[in-house]
C-alpha cells in the first residue's frame, strides 16, 4: 500500500476555494449550475492548468479556462 501511495500526488484544496465560488457564483448567474463535486474536480483542474480527461466533456463545458480531454470519444469509433 505504501508504493501506491508514494505515487499518488494529492492537491490541496484550499487554494482552489476562492475560484470554486467565484465560478459557482458565475454559473448560478447564467442559469449553467452544475453539480458541487464536478464544478470543483474542474475548479482544480483549471487552476492546477491541468487537463481533465472525462468522457462526460458536456457537465463540464461551461467551467471557464478548463482544458479537457474525453479519450473514450464514442463519436470517432
Amino acid at each position: 500500500m505504501e508504493k501506491f501511495l508514494d505515487d499518488i500526488n494529492i492537491l490541496p484544496i484550499a487554494p482552489i476555494l476562492d475560484s470554486y465560488a467565484e465560478e459557482k457564483a458565475r454559473l448560478v448567474v447564467n442559469g449553467k449550475p452544475m453539480s458541487d463535486f464536478d464544478l470543483f474536480i474542474g475548479c482544480t483542474a483549471a487552476a492546477k492548468k491541468m487537463i481533465l480527461v472525462t468522457e462526460n466533456v458536456k457537465d463540464f463545458v461551461n467551467i471557464r479556462d478548463l482544458k479537457m480531454e474525453n479519450w473514450v470519444d464514442k463519436h470517432n469509433k
